[in-house]
């Protein structure tokens, strides 16, 4: 015995239904989240090219922090942070003194020792990156315990910000 064909056609029209809402809901969530990427991207590109010659102007004077970095560095932390990452990308000696010094005195250092301390591996190991990059010598107690990390992407990432600071003792 079969069930009606009334009860059948309302059920395959109301799951037809809920399919569509399904799709509709997402697709406005990937409108929305590209609308975002769009705008985030326009905002990140405005304060590269406010900053980018404050950071060469800084990296040749070596003088005091810039006071457009310290605002920017409160209104956009993470744009701040991994522009002076990247600007420190093949540089050694002066230049290199200079971006980490910067990094450490706009709170950098002490935000990734944060990230050490995370829950979730990849923040861990993104952490220890951007301390090995800017040769963070702070930072060598908790690289030297990141090498009994769980995860051997931690460990391999703390070995190679170790060997970035060039310590003998390590």
């Amino acid at each position: 015995m079969g069930s009606p064909p009334a009860l059948t056609a309302g059920l395959v029209i109301l799951v037809t239904q809920a399919l569509l809402g399904v799709v509709i809901g997402l697709t406005l969530f990937l409108l929305l989240l590209k609308t975002w990427r769009i705008m985030s991207r326009g905002r990140e590109e405005k304060w590269r090219t406010l900053l980018i010659p404050i950071l060469e102007e800084y990296m040749s004077a070596s003088g005091e922090v810039p006071s457009k970095f310290l605002e920017a560095s409160r209104q956009a932390p993470v744009i701040v942070q991994y522009m002076l990452v990247y600007r420190s990308f093949g540089l050694s000696g002066a230049p290199l003194i200079a971006i980490s010094w910067l990094y450490e005195e706009l709170g950098f250092v002490e935000r990734d020792l944060k990230r050490m301390r995370s829950w979730f591996w990849w923040v861990r190991a993104e952490g220890a990156r951007c301390l090995g990059q800017m040769k963070s010598r702070a930072a060598k107690p908790a690289l030297l315990r990141a090498l009994s990390d769980r995860i051997l992407e931690v460990r391999l990432l703390a070995a190679w910000s170790l060997g970035r600071l060039g310590d003998p003792d390590v």
